[in-house]
């Protein structure tokens, strides 16, 4: 089902990395989104929504609606937050992906998002 990416961080039995048997193994859905800008906003200080137009969700909210196992769901961020890692070179945290963060656009969200879903086995539909 998946193929690893040298950024992606190394798992055991309690997070699986992709080419693990651990990995393939979870309770993936059958189908994931695949994100567009349009999507996507970050919290600001203020805790409101970053671009606030149309209905937009941080990422953080769309892990939580897309996979329902709490271990799918743990891989997913780890490989979005690194992903973003690799890309700023910075340390980041999960709050990153929701709040406003000045290295990480909505454009590099949606890519980050993009390239796990792909990474899982996941096709654009």
């Amino acid at each position: 089902m998946s193929q690893k990416l040298f950024w992606w961080p190394e798992g055991d039995a309690t997070s699986p990395s992709p080419g693990m048997a651990e990995f393939d193994v979870l309770g993936w859905p059958d189908t994931a989104p695949f994100l567009n800008q349009e999507d996507v906003c970050v919290l600001d200080e203020e805790g409101n929504q970053q671009p606030s137009n149309g209905a937009r969700s941080p990422l953080s909210d769309w892990v939580f609606l897309s996979f329902q196992d709490s271990t799918c769901s743990s891989c997913v961020i780890e490989g979005v937050l690194y992903y973003l890692e690799y890309k700023i070179q910075g340390a980041l945290h999960y709050h990153h992906m929701s709040e406003a963060h000045p290295k990480v656009p909505l454009k590099l969200l949606v890519e980050a998002w993009n390239t796990v879903m792909k990474i899982i086995g996941y096709k654009r539909g």
